[in-house]
């Protein structure tokens, strides 16, 4: 008896694992809102919105630096637009000779830990050994959930 409950449980969750059975229904229309999401003048406000001021200073400072097990990292700054500046960490593997080739921007996902959360610390070392620079940003303290006390 409990060879045959395993065995219907089985098929079961085999069942499940294969998804629905395929219809003869014609797939639908694109959504048409993807084709255009908006109209020309609100697209070019957006555009406007997030231009980088290219005479803006760019203000890289380089806050901290330590090298562990074969990777580099820096704790710096560099300011994004007028007033507001961006905390990052860069890793990048300690033996490279130049900062030149494939880079990576880790995002984190705006969690209260940001750029020092366990996964990122944990993966930015891993790709950086693997040979990719990795800047890892913390969010806009403008947009940030506070932190409690």
């Amino acid at each position: 008896m409990k060879c045959l409950r395993a065995a219907v449980l089985l098929l079961l969750a085999a069942g499940f694992a294969m998804g629905p059975p395929a219809t003869a229904e014609t797939p639908a229309a694109a959504d048409q809102w993807l084709a255009r999401p908006v109209d020309d003048q609100t697209f070019q406000t957006y555009l406007d919105f997030f231009a980088y001021d290219k005479k803006l200073p760019f203000d890289l400072r380089v806050i901290d630096t330590d090298v562990k097990d074969g990777v580099k990292r820096e704790h710096l700054s560099f300011q994004s637009t007028r007033g507001v500046r961006v905390f990052a960490n860069l890793y990048r593997a300690a033996a490279a000779a130049s900062r030149q080739g494939p880079s990576v921007i880790l995002l984190h996902g705006g969690g209260p830990a940001g750029k020092d959360n366990p996964g990122v610390q944990f993966l930015s070392p891993l790709m950086a050994r693997a040979g990719l620079n990795v800047l890892a940003i913390d969010q806009s303290q403008a947009h940030s959930v506070p932190r409690a006390p």
